[in-house]
């Protein structure tokens, strides 16, 4: 990938206000595995548009310190693949404070059953999740994106274990009911995705082109497609 940083710093330098160039060259950073330069930079998501929800909760902000009293909001922000990816940095978060998670309602269950004893909320507006934090004790917030401004400085720092943890009785069902397809190689597939913030239209396929590949032989194709 071709980075030219010097094109960001000059930006940057004479228009320190240009927060897409800043988000820009923290996504960079992060490709390149730069991560403690990229998640800094990566804040700037919160001022430039996209896909990040704005939210007006009156806490104030944690900057990784430990709480001995009350709890530590992380509220939503972003889908939910990027709410399952900085749900990774959670545990470690609960090594520092009581949490209490707000996520996408599909989540819920999968986020009670991994990260207890954190409580857990579904996404709601403002007012009512503002109520439910200071119902709960919390004393501080933080965005789930910027979990791993504290926690991912470095590759070894990533998960090297699950720390999602599926319904066992799920897990076998599944097991049987695509054990019952026979033999050959099952294939999950998923042809459409993203928002069109997010480039959707160019990470989906539409299905009939799929026409030649679902006919190979000694295959079966489960549709994962969420929606």
């Amino acid at each position: 990938m071709l980075f030219r940083s010097d094109v960001c710093e000059r930006l940057l330098k004479s228009h320190p206000d240009m927060h897409e160039v800043r988000l820009n060259r923290g996504l960079a950073n992060l490709r390149l595995g730069r991560f403690g330069e990229g998640w800094i930079d990566y804040e700037a998501r919160k001022l430039a548009g996209g896909n990040f929800r704005a939210r007006t909760l009156d806490l104030p902000d944690w900057q990784g310190e430990p709480l001995t009293e009350g709890k530590l909001l992380i509220y939503a922000e972003q889908g939910i693949g990027d709410q399952i990816m900085f749900g990774s940095c959670i545990p470690q978060a609960m090594r520092h404070a009581s949490c209490l998670v707000e996520c996408a309602p599909e989540l819920v269950t999968l986020f009670e059953r991994s990260f207890g004893p954190s409580q857990i909320v579904a996404e709601t507006d403002d007012a009512t999740l503002l109520t439910q934090a200071i119902g709960a004790g919390a004393r501080f917030k933080i965005a789930a994106g910027s979990l791993p401004l504290h926690y991912r400085s470095r590759t070894e720092e990533f998960p090297r274990e699950p720390y999602l943890h599926a319904d066992p009785g799920r897990i076998a069902a599944w097991r049987e009911r695509l054990q019952s397809l026979g033999d050959g190689l099952k294939v999950g597939i998923s042809w459409a995705g993203g928002a069109a913030s997010t480039g959707g239209a160019d990470r989906s396929i539409p299905l009939e082109q799929w026409s030649t590949v679902l006919k190979m032989p000694n295959c079966h194709f489960i549709s994962l497609q969420y929606g």
